[in-house]
């Protein structure tokens, strides 16, 4: 730079310049810089002076030194799905960088480009991860010469932080399984996740199933009051997965026969005997059977063993069984079998008749200790009770099967039956017999 005096008397004898008001910096004319840098940028002033005194008014000259791109370094950024995210790509340069200077990429992304010194996305994905480019070109114009193109670049790493996907494992809506089968996994897969989860929860019929925090659930042996609907869940530094999907357990198990009580109805009423069988599959109709013992003819089906009027032939010891298959969804079918035993003891009341059995008793007047007897032909149960009825009329005082006459009078000729009575009821009255006492003629 040349302090150059356009007028001068006498001629100037010393040059002062100056930087930003600052001390004397140079006294010649000229003031080089051999390589310009930023820090060189300043206002410049340079003045004259002979024997008369300095110049009133010093030439000044702004010095620009243009320089960039220097890219500031953007650290690696972890944003959450679903939020507002910005980065901004800043740096040093003489222009100052404008949003028409930059331009941002992502890598192994040709498609899409973003303009301006500040990168949105509004609403950022897990599928936005990857490494973006901040490219700047900024244009040096210099006061003399040719303007320049002067790039510079810089990168940042964006990893998308998102709450985990879970599923359960065997991914069954219904997952059957045999009772006692032993160490029953359930796994909560994660399908998805950013970072990986560190607690991990599960569920049964939307209750917490306390101490179990980890990824497989393990059922050590299976029980029935193991059957339910089991979720899982899953919880990384982001947020909680929520509830898998349902995968319900069904245990499969089988027969338990309730015990039967003894039956006892009365003949000739309805009578229905259940089979009451608690098992998973419930039983149907044709996997329960009935077989009579000691009868190879009786055979029945279905859980109710129906007598319509049931008959004192009915009376025995009838067999229950059960034959379901299990059929979990992994693994061999399994067939259960279970039996009960149950007594039918039909009621029903005495039926009678007199012995000795002749339709007329012709017996001699006087004989002594004649018997009749009231025979019990069947009663169920035993009889308590007899009745004597002489000509119709009921005997008073005799209640035994037995009826003696200690001796035998023209008196006691007549009509006899009798009937005997049990807890069921009376019985029909027996057959008559015609006592016909003879009578002894003395000459």
């Amino acid at each position: 730079m040349t302090c150059i005096v356009t007028d001068a008397n006498p001629a100037v004898e010393s040059f002062t310049w100056t930087k930003d008001a600052s001390s004397k910096i140079s006294s010649k004319d000229v003031y080089s810089i051999s390589t310009v840098y930023r820090n060189h940028t300043g206002r410049y002033t340079c003045s004259a002076a002979n024997t008369l005194g300095s110049s009133k008014y010093p030439a000044m000259l702004q010095l620009d030194v243009l320089y960039g791109a220097e890219i500031d370094n953007i650290p690696n950024q972890e944003p959450h799905e679903g939020t507002k995210f910005s980065i901004t790509c800043s740096g040093n340069s003489f222009p100052a960088l404008t949003d028409t200077d930059v331009t941002w990429t992502k890598k192994n992304n040709s498609i899409n480009k973003w303009h301006g010194k500040t990168l949105l996305i509004d609403n950022i994905n897990r599928i936005d991860k990857g490494t973006y480019v901040c490219s700047v070109v900024i244009k040096l114009v210099p006061s003399v010469g040719d303007a320049i193109d002067v790039t510079g670049e810089t990168t940042v790493k964006v990893d998308v932080l998102y709450r985990p996907t879970v599923t359960i494992f065997p991914n069954f809506t219904q997952y059957k399984v045999v009772e006692n089968s032993t160490n029953l996994d359930l796994d909560c897969r994660v399908t998805d996740a950013n970072p990986t989860p560190t607690v991990y929860g599960w569920y049964k019929d939307d209750s917490r199933i306390n101490g179990y925090i980890t990824r497989i659930y393990t059922i050590k042996a299976v029980q029935k009051t193991h059957t339910g609907s089991y979720t899982c869940d899953a919880t990384n530094t982001v947020n909680n997965s929520g509830p898998s999907s349902t995968v319900h357990l069904d245990v499969l198990y089988g027969v338990v026969i309730q015990p039967f009580k003894k039956n006892e109805p009365m003949e000739s009423t309805k009578i229905v005997v259940l089979c009451n069988v608690t098992s998973n599959p419930k039983v149907t109709d044709n996997d329960v059977k009935w077989t009579k013992n000691n009868n190879v003819t009786f055979r029945r089906s279905g859980q109710h063993l129906v007598f319509d009027n049931v008959h004192r032939k009915d009376s025995g010891m009838y067999v229950c069984s059960v034959l379901i298959t299990l059929s979990p969804t992994i693994g061999q079918k399994v067939n259960v079998t279970g039996t009960s035993t149950v007594e039918v003891n039909v009621l029903y009341r005495p039926i009678v008749t007199i012995s000795p059995n002749y339709i007329h008793y012709n017996i001699i007047e006087n004989t002594t200790n004649l018997t009749l007897t009231c025979s019990v032909i069947d009663s169920n149960p035993a009889v308590t009770f007899y009745q004597w009825y002489k000509n119709g009329s009921p005997m008073d005082g005799i209640s035994a099967a037995i009826y003696t006459i200690p001796t035998v009078l023209r008196s006691h000729t007549g009509n006899y039956t009798c009937n005997a009575k049990n807890p069921v009821g009376l019985s029909d009255p027996s057959s008559a017999i015609h006592l016909n006492v003879l009578c002894k003629f003395f000459l």
